[in-house]
């Protein structure tokens, strides 16, 4: 049996690796299972047990009066979690996009850890993840002018 013994530098960079895409894994998986807890009977998120709803964390809508393009994301992660696609769509319509990216996140990095142990990584086209990223943004921002352009007209 032979044992490959890394350069240091090359098992820091690993390690590095191991660590950047199991906070991907975790944050994912905490998302996505606080959206399955919550439920939102009305047009506010409320966790189980808790008699009053989550406050509003919109600094724009708070500060005045007025959605972001962000407005409704969690509401809709949240119906979505609960397979109300209908109500998802009618609080944010990007966050389908936002949930389904969010929901590739569990199984590209649970096996992207796997290939780690390996010594192995899938490789990503260089930009693609920042194209994806831009791409859920403008989703968001195209679904807000939308909306705010029907209020208006």
């Amino acid at each position: 049996m032979s044992v490959v013994v890394q350069p240091r530098s090359a098992h820091s960079a690993s390690a590095g690796r191991w660590r950047y895409h199991l906070a991907w894994l975790l944050m994912a998986a905490v998302v996505l299972t606080i959206a399955f807890i919550c439920r939102v009977p009305e047009a506010s998120v409320m966790l189980p047990g808790v008699a009053a709803p989550l406050p509003e964390v919109c600094l724009s809508r708070r500060l005045f009066g007025l959605d972001c393009p962000g407005c409704g994301l969690t509401r809709s992660f949240v119906s979505l979690a609960h397979g109300e696609l209908g109500r998802a769509w009618q609080f944010n319509p990007a966050g389908l996009l936002w949930f389904a990216a969010l929901a590739w996140q569990v199984p590209y990095r649970a096996v992207q850890l796997h290939l780690l142990r390996g010594g192995r990584e899938l490789s990503v086209r260089r930009g693609f993840s920042e194209g994806v990223v831009l791409a859920l943004m403008l989703a968001c921002l195209a679904q807000w002018v939308l909306k705010e352009a029907a209020r208006w007209f």
